[in-house]
């Protein structure tokens, strides 16, 4: 290859075909360096799909043609020239923009060593830095994400920069390693580096090992070892060896060199998980709760809950049960710290004898129903609590039950809603407390305790008292002269008790700001939540024999079990999930209580501070459809998206805000869902790009086979332009009411462009409770009920196909149904034969699928069969359906 040799602007070169194939012979990483060498503009060449040799190199992980690249490196300082041109052959790649450049690859790779990763950058063009991928990301970002602080950063002090953040944040600790992303896999990184592989678990081996020391940071390293002090100022190190692994073992005393490899993956572990937390709290602290959630919640932690809130009061005149509570969120996975935790004005009835000691001790200091509810975190393995929100006020808690709920979570914001709280009581909680809330009675000795030197002056880490004015007890010029008096009385408390420094040359602490806030309202918080009287299943009659038979069909299911080993790995794992976008779901509901949920909520509220939790309902719109899915098919789990509502002007409808459900879209595919409910309609959003958003929302939830049922409007027979239906993707479900004739009901807009209706009028019309949740979304009453049903008959079909599936697969040589068909069921043109093969059946015309019968007969037949039976015959019934 000559200097005059030209290359097409698409043209593969060498260099590339050489990154695409990487070998392991001594000449290869020899012939890419002489390449580079003499044409150093070809490592920025980019072929037809617009990426650099190098790009495809770091892609592959082609360790030789990195070798290659790092002898040319050695001649950078006589030849800075050919740095230049190398630098300038990658500028193409670093300005495109929207896609990943070879710098995002090695960024985000845990395969390229740090010596690489340090050449690259040093001939990066300026604009690589700034280049953003896909996602929106720049390599920067992908270099301190800290699913990928714990490659070989800071090698030769470990534990320096941790140093320094600790100085900088006392109060940052950190939590379990078993709640480190699945990712990490230490074992993989051992590989790479050559280093021997950890032993596993069965058999112990201990080995003393010299104190060093970094060692008070390695508490918690891993799963697989522990680390104990023992005299003699050594410590005893606990490893596990599998049997077959024990011919290998060396004594670490004559095998030093091994031991100190473990020691330093040890540390940079540890110091990788400081720097996580860290970072952790940084962002817990600092953004909203929706910010967090994009920022943090990644692979490993799916569902898991940055924050708890429990939502408005139960219901007037209920208590709810530690029993029950327990069991409503038992699948709520909390963050080891969170970001706030709310709980209003309720009480609890202690009846599981694990309570017993705390029911005792009821009897001697009174109320104690936050003490259980601060437990129940600590039994979830909840270490801290940046914020911490009661409702209080009506008969509060005492003193001494406060202390022993907050005690050890390191709370840095208190807002326990308690009338003219203790200081006492507060200092004994206070140590990290930065913002305070404190509601005044009017009282001017709450105010005089407070100001007092061994009152609120003893917070050392406080920054912000917030003091909310209850009640109107004097004049308003009386009242101002005692918050002067206060701040007065404070100010010099504080300064008498916060003086830093020698004696010499003292500073003051910065004194904290006080803010007065007028809130004067009536002392009750009064249950706010769901009257439930009425809202049973009684409500929905059995009557329906639509319904009814769809009810007997599942009952009659064979019950779930575990999928076979040989099964696994193609797709077939269970159960079924449907994405119920809506108001949320009072997941507490009598009807609900054998469900299982997951799910995230939109809906911001205290200034986008605080995510009303998806466990409750702003109007009971969602529960309502939640029951509706839930009879139909009881075996699938919910995940439920809460939307950002508010009430309209006359307080008597539900608005929704399109924003949300586009996110609430985005959730349900990353959150795999196999059905998405949305049983509500809203008008066109006024912004062109918000339309675009929902469309693509819509168009990739279809793409991944998931299937997307949306209600028509009830408005009437007229145009019918309301979103998520027309939002421009032709593959959604269009699903409106019809009675139990089959007619469809009069008030459905544009029937004749429905793809298929479900039972909806007579349902809603016969349950008042019903009918109320459902009239608070404007413009929707039957088809929202239509097309929740229609959801779960969806997830039914599917559950039923999986089911026959399983059975073919694991007893039949040649299966009359496999996985194609399992693939199939998951399209909407799989789904939608299915719908017109059982109104075939049913000989009924128009859009109305007529069940009754045919299912009857169904429940008829897997009547009195033991498991493999039912299986066998409902995969039988699943080849005629397909």
């Amino acid at each position: 290859m000559t200097e005059k040799t030209e290359v097409t602007e698409v043209q593969d070169t060498l260099l590339h075909f050489l990154a695409e194939s990487p070998k392991k012979d001594k000449w290869f990483s020899f012939l890419v360096g002489n390449i580079i060498n003499v044409r150093p503009n070809l490592v920025g060449h980019l072929n037809r799909r617009k990426q650099s040799s190098l790009y495809v190199a770091i892609k592959q992980q082609n360790k030789q043609y990195l070798e290659g690249l790092r002898v040319v490196a050695k001649n950078f300082v006589k030849r800075p020239d050919l740095q230049q041109a190398i630098r300038e052959s990658l500028q193409s790649e670093c300005v495109r923009g929207g896609a990943d450049t070879f710098l995002h690859e090695a960024m985000s790779s845990q395969s390229v060593p740090l010596s690489d990763k340090k050449l690259l950058i040093s001939i990066t063009p300026l604009d690589g830095f700034c280049s953003i991928d896909s996602n929106g990301l720049t390599p920067i970002h992908h270099a301190v994400a800290y699913e990928n602080c714990f490659i070989d950063q800071d090698q030769e002090e470990p534990s320096k920069g941790w140093r320094q953040c600790q100085r900088e944040n006392a109060s940052s600790r950190s939590y379990p390693s078993d709640e480190r992303p699945p990712e990490r896999d230490t074992e993989t990184n051992r590989a790479t580096k050559g280093l021997p592989k950890r032993p596993s678990k069965e058999v112990t081996l201990e080995v003393a090992i010299p104190e060093r020391p970094s060692v008070q940071y390695q508490a918690n390293i891993t799963e697989r070892r522990t680390t104990t002090a023992i005299p003699g100022g050594l410590l005893k190190r606990s490893s596990t060896l599998h049997p077959d692994e024990m011919e290998n073992v060396v004594d670490g005393a004559e095998n030093p060199k091994e031991d100190t490899e473990w020691d330093e993956i040890a540390e940079r572990d540890q110091v990788a998980d400081r720097v996580r937390d860290h970072l952790k709290l940084w962002y817990l602290r600092r953004k909203t709760p929706k910010e967090v959630v994009r920022h943090l919640k990644g692979r490993g932690t799916k569902h898991n809950t940055f924050w708890f809130d429990y939502g408005p009061s139960p219901a007037k005149g209920y208590t709810l049960t530690s029993k029950e509570f327990r069991k409503n969120f038992i699948d709520i996975a909390l963050e080891p710290i969170l970001k706030y935790v709310a709980f209003p004005e309720m009480s609890i009835n202690l009846n599981m004898s694990e309570d017993e000691a705390l029911r005792d001790k009821r009897n001697v200091i009174g109320r104690n129903d936050m003490v259980f509810f601060f437990n129940w975190l600590r039994e979830r393995k909840v270490k801290q609590v940046l914020n911490v929100c009661v409702e209080d006020l009506n008969n509060p808690h005492p003193d001494e039950a406060i202390e022993e709920a907050l005690e050890g979570f390191k709370v840095e914001g208190l807002d326990w809603k308690k009338m003219d709280l203790c200081p006492d009581c507060i200092v004994r909680v206070g140590g990290s407390i930065q913002t305070l809330h404190l509601q005044w009675s009017g009282n001017n000795v709450a105010l005089r305790a407070w100001s007092a030197p061994e009152g609120l002056a003893k917070l050392p880490a406080l920054k912000n008292l917030i003091i909310h004015r209850r009640k109107k007890t004097d004049s308003p010029e009386r009242e101002q002269y005692n918050e002067n008096a206060f701040e007065c009385h404070f100010q010099t408390s504080w300064n008498s008790r916060n003086l830093e420094g020698n004696g010499k040359d003292p500073t003051k602490k910065t004194m904290p700001k006080i803010k007065w806030q007028p809130n004067y309202i009536p002392n009750t918080t009064g249950a706010t939540g769901e009257d439930l009287a009425g809202s049973t299943g009684q409500g929905i009659h059995d009557t329906d024999a639509w319904i009814k038979s769809l009810e007997m069909f599942r009952s009659r299911f064979p019950r779930p079990r575990d999928l076979p080993s040989s099964l696994s790995g193609k797709g077939l794992e269970g159960p079924i999930v449907v994405g119920l976008i809506d108001d949320g779901v009072n997941t507490g509901h009598p009807d609900l209580t054998t469900y299982k949920f997951t799910g995230t909520s939109f809906h911001e509220y205290d200034d986008d501070q605080k995510i009303r939790p998806f466990w409750d309902s702003t109007a009971g719109h969602g529960t309502v459809m939640a029951r509706m899915i839930h009879r139909i098919a009881p075996n699938v789990r919910l995940h439920v998206c809460r939307l950002q509502t508010h009430f309209s002007e006359n307080e008597t409808d539900v608005k929704i805000d399109p924003q949300s459900a586009v996110d609430a879209i985005h959730d349900c595919i990353n959150s795999g869902v196999h059905v998405i409910s949305i049983s509500w309609t809203i008008p066109p959003p006024e912004s062109q790009s918000l339309r675009k958003e929902f469309s693509d929302a819509i168009t990739e939830a279809i793409q991944r086979d998931i299937l997307v049922f949306c209600s028509v409007s009830d408005q009437g027979k007229r145009a019918d332009d309301t979103y998520p239906l027309n939002c421009g993707s032709s593959g959604i479900f269009r699903i409106g009411a019809a009675k139990a004739s089959g007619e469809i009901w009069g008030n459905v807009g544009e029937p004749d462009k429905l793809d298929f209706a479900f039972p909806g009028y007579e349902v809603m019309t016969k349950d008042p409770a019903i009918s109320g949740a459902i009239e608070k979304f404007t413009a929707h009453t039957g088809s929202s009920v239509a097309t929740a049903i229609a959801s779960g008959f969806a997830a039914l079909i599917m559950e039923w196909i999986r089911v026959g599936c399983v059975y073919e697969l694991e007893n039949s040589e040649d299966p009359r149904l496999d996985i194609s068909d399992w693939e199939k069921i998951h399209q909407r043109d799989g789904m939608a034969a299915a719908f017109r093969s059982i109104r075939a059946k049913t000989r009924s015309d128009g859009k109305f699928i007529a069940v009754e019968k045919v299912f009857m007969d169904y429940a008829k037949e897997l009547e009195g069969q033991d498991r493999d039976g039912k299986a066998r015959h409902l995969s039988k019934l699943a080849q005629q359906l397909l």
